[in-house]
């Protein structure tokens, strides 16, 4: 029988993150690309997450739980349940790490956790930070 607590333990979400949806969807560029699209927070914007790789082991631990396991993902972030997160959807940790969403699941539909499978954003370097998400006062 399924319980309702959360499966990550709470002590193991250290990283602070924001939870970004695009406000507009991108539009082509013209070169083949899209346009930088500007980014709004979700409701609640911000929540502790464990990130990890997307090891082996880890992807295997979610193909239990899910319908589909996306192999290009680098990394696996668990948080607690968030409704709004979606495909479309980027997380930003303390750091000013992106995070692509690149699928998202609810272990055994509880609505308890997410777990979110997803893609880092390499940004070059440019001296600002990108959206960094400020812990608590």
């Amino acid at each position: 029988m399924p319980t309702i607590a959360p499966r990550t333990n709470i002590a193991a979400r250290r990283n602070f993150v924001r939870l970004q949806r695009p406000l507009t969807p991108p539009a082509p560029d013209g070169d083949g690309r899209y346009t930088e699209e500007p980014w709004t927070d979700l409701d609640p914007p911000q929540q502790y997450a464990r990130i990890e790789p997307a090891t082996p082991q880890v992807m295997e631990r979610i193909s239990a739980n899910a319908t589909t396991v996306i192999t290009q993902a680098s990394h696996v972030i668990s948080l607690p349940y968030h409704p709004q997160l979606t495909t479309d959807c980027r997380i930003v940790d303390e750091r000013g790490r992106i995070f692509q969403v690149l699928g998202v699941s609810s272990p055994e539909d509880l609505s308890v956790d997410t777990v979110a499978q997803c893609q880092e954003v390499r940004v070059p370097n440019t001296g600002a930070s990108a959206a960094r998400a400020a812990r608590p006062a």
